[in-house]
């Protein structure tokens, strides 16, 4: 059995997900980040679902969100290295950064304090959170980014990313 708390965050999650594309709902009309900032956010926001979906394979006993957190690992794994291949490509100036912000670090800090289905419920909600910021950012940069390579990796990304929100909502839903 599904926490309620999970339910709820799934509960937001499903509205948010089920907003056409390209509406004021699904942050397309976000700013658009320069380009060193888009780098840095995707990176950094790649990071810490990887981070936290490490923790739950650890310590989640739910075997649903077990295979949510690998496939994370997994999908945001090739995003950040076909990041890094683009930025090597393309922006050798701009360094990728290789570990979590102050904010995401505190975010796993207590992430790792968290146990049982209170792990759970944060973990769905740290998820749901982190793919709103993540769709904002990339629908945002494919839009309008002024570099060329980094927009197409950005729209080719954003479908992927909706579909972890999409398996968020079916997540809490059960």
């Amino acid at each position: 059995m599904i926490p309620r708390r999970i339910l709820a965050a799934a509960t937001i999650l499903v509205a948010a997900a089920s907003v056409p594309p390209g509406t004021m709902a699904q942050s397309a009309d976000a700013p658009v980040p320069p380009t060193a900032d888009f780098v840095r956010q995707a990176a950094i926001g790649g990071l810490f679902e990887m981070d936290i979906s490490r923790l739950a394979l650890e310590r989640s006993k739910n075997p649903d969100i077990v295979r949510f957190a690998q496939r994370m690992i997994n999908d945001h794994g090739d995003a950040n290295n076909a990041l890094k291949m683009t930025v090597k490509a393309d922006k050798p100036e701009l360094a990728l950064p290789s570990a979590l912000d102050a904010a995401h670090s505190q975010k796993y800090e207590a992430m790792k304090r968290a146990k049982g289905e209170d792990f759970d419920s944060a973990f769905v909600t740290a998820q749901s959170d982190a793919h709103f910021e993540a769709v904002a950012l990339f629908v945002a940069y494919a839009k309008g980014g002024d570099d060329p390579k980094l927009k197409a990796f950005a729209e080719k990304t954003v479908p992927t990313l909706r579909a972890h929100q999409d398996a968020l909502a079916h997540l809490g839903a059960r």
